[in-house]
């Protein structure tokens, strides 16, 4: 695999760089406030296209699935994702289990990172440490 270079740091900069956009940061909020440790039937709803929150899953949904290609076609280093995607993998994380049945009606949902997960091991390794992170979240909102 080549080294990170300075292709990788002027896209992960832009990747931050568009993170500040104050519509992005909108949706970016989702996952702390509507996502993040919730059970199946308050993501299921996020889902409903009527839903006020589901421009703003689909936004950012779509901006990490982006960033996540961008590692699947060789165009930003995996290492270099992980420095700069972990919110990203952590939304990925918060949704993993709900993943069958979001994928009923979006089969592509979550793809692209999916397959940044499978082919590289380091990232797996970071989405398994969030995942503790969204079930202490969980258990925390169950009080």
């Amino acid at each position: 695999m080549r080294r990170p270079g300075f292709r990788d740091a002027m896209i992960a900069l832009k990747l931050y760089e568009l993170r500040r956009e104050p519509d992005l940061r909108t949706s970016r909020d989702l996952l702390r406030n509507h996502i993040l440790g919730k059970e199946w039937d308050r993501i299921r709803e996020l889902l409903e296209e009527g839903h006020p929150e589901n421009l703003h899953l689909r936004q950012t949904m779509t901006y990490w699935e982006l960033a996540a290609s961008f590692v699947n076609r060789g165009l930003l280093h995996p290492d270099v994702y992980l420095d700069a995607c972990d919110e990203g993998l952590l939304l990925y994380a918060a949704l993993e289990e709900h993943l069958p049945r979001i994928r009923k009606v979006r089969p592509r949902f979550a793809s692209q990172t999916e397959a940044v997960l499978r082919d590289h091991p380091v990232v797996r390794g970071r989405v398994l440490e969030l995942r503790s992170e969204v079930f202490k979240r969980r258990k925390e909102e169950g009080k």
